[in-house]
C-alpha cells in the first residue's frame, strides 16, 4: 500500500509515526510530508518511512532556487574558496555577517513578499506535485493544516483516485 501523510502542524505526531510504521511493516511505502522536521525530533520515524520537508519542496520551485543560489549558495562557495589559510577566521566572520545583515533581510523583506505576490501560494502546487509523483492509494490528512490543501490534491490524480482519510484506520 502506498500512503502519503500530510502532517504539517505536527499535532498528531504519535499517531502519524505509528501508522507510518504499520504501513512500512506491512510491506507498503509511507511518505510523511512535514512543515518543520525539528518538531518531529521527539517522535522518531521507523526505518523505511520517507520524511519530506515542505521547505525542501518549495526550494525546487525555480524562482526560489535562483534566490537561494544567488543569496546563499554563491556567497558560501566564494567564502569557501577565499577562506583558506590565514584568512579563514576573517572570512567566516564576514560570511556570517553577510547572511545575518544582507541575505536574510533581503530574503524576508524583499524576495518573499514579491514572490508571494507573483506566484501566490506555491505550497499548493508543490504538495500536489508530490502527491501525483508518489501516486498513493491513500492520503491521510493527519491534522487541520492539511485540510487547506485537500480539495485540489485529487486534481489530475491517477485512476482510481486515492482515498482520503483522517487516519489510516478510517481509510
Amino acid at each position: 500500500m502506498r500512503v502519503v501523510f500530510l502532517a504539517l502542524d505536527a499535532t498528531r505526531r504519535q499517531a502519524v509515526t505509528s501508522e507510518s510504521a504499520e504501513v512500512v511493516a506491512g510491506g507498503g511505502r509511507a511518505v510523511v510530508l512535514v512543515e518543520n522536521r525539528k518538531a518531529w525530533e521527539e517522535e522518531p520515524f521507523a526505518p523505511g518511512v520517507e520524511v519530506v520537508e515542505l521547505r525542501q519542496l518549495e526550494l525546487r520551485h525555480p524562482p526560489r532556487l535562483l534566490e537561494w543560489l544567488l543569496l546563499f549558495r554563491g556567497p558560501r562557495v566564494v567564502a569557501a574558496l577565499l577562506g583558506r589559510g590565514p584568512l579563514r577566521p576573517f572570512v567566516r566572520r564576514a560570511e556570517r555577517a553577510y547572511e545575518r545583515r544582507v541575505a536574510l533581510p533581503l530574503h524576508r523583506r524583499v524576495f518573499t513578499p514579491a514572490y508571494r505576490k507573483v506566484y501566490g501560494d506555491v505550497r499548493q502546487q508543490v504538495i500536489g506535485s508530490l502527491v501525483r509523483r508518489r501516486s498513493p492509494e491513500v492520503i491521510v490528512l493527519a491534522d487541520s493544516a492539511g485540510l487547506r490543501y485537500a480539495p485540489t490534491l485529487l486534481d489530475g490524480a491517477s485512476v482510481p483516485a486515492p482515498r482520503m482519510a483522517y487516519s489510516l484506520r478510517h481509510s
